[in-house]
């Protein structure tokens, strides 16, 4: 039986892990050991990732260095963790990460240029023979022009004249033999064109095929082992140049087969990522964490009171402290907001499985600080700054859906649903794509919302609807024998009308004048008088 062992080690300049008691062996040769390791899950933050890399290798008796050269450019040293599994004791020493400039594959760029020589060299061939072309229909049109001038010319010797030709048959077969040449011609100007505009591609294309430096980051380790040994390494480090922002698609159904309103909530993510390497078919996992630099509350200092002479000149101000007291300000505001927001939308709850679609489910985990989303399907996602869609989840609600105006401001009904936030995890902020009966509707944005939290989403106007307003009467009048008062009487209508073939709620929500003087009275009289105010 195998003594599986585990082997660990994190961090920069940590001590070397012995693994195995220390023993006496006769040592093979050292030498580097080339670890090609390629990335197999990402966690991706609100900003910046961590990436695993997993690979099996065979390690020679003896001390070796291990060498994984293509690492990003933006990874953190100090999150570069090594761990790994041998079939026998073996030990890892500590790992280094140095950067360094590497070339492009010589030979794989060596191949690209010469195909794109090649295809070069065949567009220039095919120029060349629009060329010829070109030549022998431009002495084509030359002979032509030359046969048009042929009655003006003197007949030559002076002798008897000759029989004259039949000139108009001889213009007419000029005329269309002139079209054709032209029409030849345009073709081949064309054919001319398309070519050189494919010979320009094909040289930017070699031309961006140069062989270039790439900087990339290098970690190197020991190893030893008393016998050959078969190690599985598994690297992790943590880049900055990677995000996920959680977008959402609201559908609404006005009427389900049960007569009641019911509302899918799609949640998604727009993940990208720029660090600088591929990650083609990783387990992805989105996490609500925000790494931050500000980590530790502020410190306050002391502030000191002081009588001041007015006699004595104000010491100037240190103008230099200023810039950097603010930027440290904005830090730990920023982590101060971070650490709220997690306070608030947190809850600790056992981990679960969220339905998404029939062939992938999404595994949620909620803690007190964090919610992570891990896939169920594998994904890519290339470097550079396009986005890679993701499904996190679909649920359906119940919501409650009334009709709002304001009519003071708009003459239009809205229809609004009112819901609760799924209990599965806190929703963060985010674009939201909404969509009524199967119609899209527009846009709006999802705000922080805590698991339960009730919020409403509007879904457009409804046009069975009509709302209207009106000023119906104004009256003035004076008043008053010891004291004189004066009054001013405003009367206004507002008017629903319900073309649904069925009942519905509303909420008016109007704007009613308020007293900022004792002497001035406000009194506001409504009928019918409303069901519910301030709602």
């Amino acid at each position: 039986m195998l003594n599986r062992t585990g082997l660990t080690l994190v961090g920069l300049g940590a001590a070397t892990l012995m693994i195995a008691a220390a023993a006496t062996w006769t040592s093979a040769l050292a030498e580097t050991i080339d670890v090609r390791a390629k990335p197999i899950s990402a966690t991706v933050y609100l900003r910046g990732a961590t990436v695993t890399r997993e690979v099996e290798i065979s390690v020679p008796d003896g001390s070796h260095t291990l060498s994984i050269e293509d690492l990003p450019a933006g990874v953190r040293p100090e999150t570069v963790r090594l761990e790994g599994e041998a079939d026998i004791d073996v030990v890892l020493g500590p790992v280094d990460l140095v950067r360094r400039k590497l070339a492009t594959d010589e030979q794989q760029t060596a191949e690209a240029r010469k195909a794109i020589e090649d295809q070069i060299e065949q567009v220039a061939r095919t120029l060349r023979a629009i060329d010829a072309e070109r030549r022998t229909a431009d002495a084509r049109k030359t002979f032509l022009q030359n046969l048009i001038a042929l009655p003006s010319r003197p007949v030559a010797g002076g002798g008897a004249a000759s029989a004259q030709p039949d000139w108009n048959s001889l213009f007419d077969l000029i005329g269309a033999k002139m079209q054709a040449v032209e029409t030849a011609l345009l073709e081949i100007n064309d054919r001319a064109r398309a070519a050189e505009r494919k010979r320009d591609d094909l040289q930017a294309k070699l031309e961006r095929l140069a062989p270039q430096a790439r900087t990339v980051n290098v970690a190197t380790a020991t190893v030893t082992s008393a016998e050959d040994a078969t190690v599985k390494l598994t690297l992790r480090y943590f880049v900055e140049n990677a995000e996920w922002r959680p977008t959402y698609t609201a559908r609404l159904a006005t009427t389900n087969d049960a007569g009641e309103p019911s509302m899918t909530l799609i949640r998604s993510a727009a993940v990208r990522q720029w660090s600088g390497e591929a990650w083609p078919d990783v387990a992805l996992t989105l996490s609500t964490v925000r790494p931050s630099n500000a980590s530790t509350a502020p410190t306050l200092t002391p502030v000191g009171l002081d009588l001041v002479d007015p006699n004595q000149p104000a010491p100037a101000p240190v103008a230099a402290a200023r810039p950097r007291f603010d930027r440290f300000a904005r830090e730990q505001s920023g982590a101060m907001e971070d650490a709220e927001r997690g306070r608030r939308l947190g809850t600790v709850a056992k981990a679960r499985k969220v339905a998404l679609i029939q062939r992938a489910k999404v595994a949620v985990a909620t803690s007190a600080f964090a919610a992570t989303y891990t896939l169920a399907s594998r994904v890519s996602v290339a470097t550079g700054r396009r986005t890679k869609q993701v499904e996190i989840s679909r649920e359906t609600l119940k919501p409650e859906v009334v009709i709002r105006a304001a009519p003071r401001r708009a003459q239009q009904a809205f229809v609004t649903a009112s819901f609760k936030a799924p209990a599965s995890s806190p929703v963060l902020a985010g674009q939201i794509a909404l969509f009524r009966d199967g119609a899209y509707v527009g846009r709006g944005r999802m705000p922080d919302l805590a698991p339960g939290k009730e919020h409403a989403l509007g879904f457009g106007s409804d046009p069975n609807v009509r709302v209207t307003f009106a000023t119906a009467d104004e009256k003035r009048g004076q008043g008053g024998i010891l004291v004189s008062t004066s009054s001013n009487r405003r009367d206004f209508t507002i008017t629903l009308e319900n073309r649904h073939d069925r009942p519905i709620r509303y909420h008016v929500r109007d704007r009613l004048p308020v007293s900022l003087n004792d002497d001035l009275k406000v009194t506001v009289t409504q009928s019918p008088e409303p069901a519910q105010k301030n709602v």
